[in-house]
C-alpha cells in the first residue's frame, strides 16, 4: 500500500468524521482492507506523517478544534463519566442543545484521545484517570490472589452492576481472566491509558 492510498483512506476518513483522532484498530480492516497488524508494520515505515497511540491510528499534525458549545459538552461529559455512568443521549441532547449524531462524536473524540474509556460499546464510559485508579486497585489485589467478585467490590466501593462491568471490560481486553468464581491478573500493561481494545 503506498502512501497516496493511505493518505486518501485518511482524508477520507476525516472527511466523514470530523471530530475523530483517528482510526480504531477494530475499524482497521474496514477502511483499509488489511489486518491491523500488517497496518501497523506499514504506518512505521511512514511515521514521520502518521502515528499509533495504541488506541487509534492517527495523522500527525491532526488538529481539531472544537467550538464552544461542543467544548462545553466535551467538560460535561468528562465531569458525568467521572463514575462508571449509562450514556443518556437524551439528557444531553435536551440539556445541551446538541444534536445526539454530534454528542456521540464528541464521545469518540474523547475514546480517541485516550480521556474516556468505553466499557460497553456506545453506552458505559469511564474517565481515563479513574480508570487507571480502579484499575490499580484490581491489579495489587490480583497480584496478591485471585480474588471473587465480591471482594473486589467492597475495594473499589462500587455497586455490583459496575464492579461487573468494570471486570468484564478486563477480562475483554486480556488483562483479567475469570474462572471458578475468581478472577485472575493475567496481563497488566505498562501503559494503561492507551491500552484499550
Amino acid at each position: 500500500m503506498n502512501i497516496k492510498k493511505i493518505d486518501k483512506i485518511f482524508n477520507d476518513f476525516y472527511e466523514n468524521n470530523p471530530l475523530r483522532f483517528g482510526i480504531r484498530k477494530e475499524e482497521v480492516y474496514k477502511h483499509f482492507d488489511l489486518p491491523y497488524e500488517e497496518l501497523l508494520n506499514i504506518i512505521k515505515q511512514y511515521n514521520e506523517k502518521y502515528g499509533f497511540n495504541g488506541i487509534v491510528f492517527y495523522k500527525k499534525n491532526r488538529e481539531i478544534f472544537l467550538n464552544e458549545k461542543l467544548e462545553n459538552l466535551k467538560n460535561e461529559l468528562l465531569k458525568y463519566f467521572v463514575n462508571i455512568n449509562k450514556l443518556d443521549l437524551d439528557y444531553f441532547e435536551i440539556n445541551y442543545h446538541i444534536n445526539k449524531k454530534a454528542i456521540m462524536h464528541t464521545i469518540h473524540y474523547l475514546v480517541d484521545i485516550g480521556q474516556l474509556v468505553e466499557l460497553v460499546k456506545n453506552t458505559y464510559y469511564l474517565k481515563s484517570q479513574i480508570f487507571n485508579k480502579y484499575l490499580n486497585i484490581v491489579a495489587n489485589e490480583l497480584r496478591i490472589a485471585p480474588r471473587e467478585t465480591s471482594y473486589l467490590k467492597d475495594k473499589l466501593e462500587l455497586s455490583r452492576e459496575k464492579t461487573i462491568i468494570f471486570l468484564e471490560y478486563l477480562d475483554y481486553i486480556n488483562i483479567t481472566k475469570f474462572n471458578n468464581n475468581k478472577r485472575y491478573l493475567i496481563n497488566l500493561p505498562d501503559n494503561l491509558i492507551q491500552f484499550r481494545h
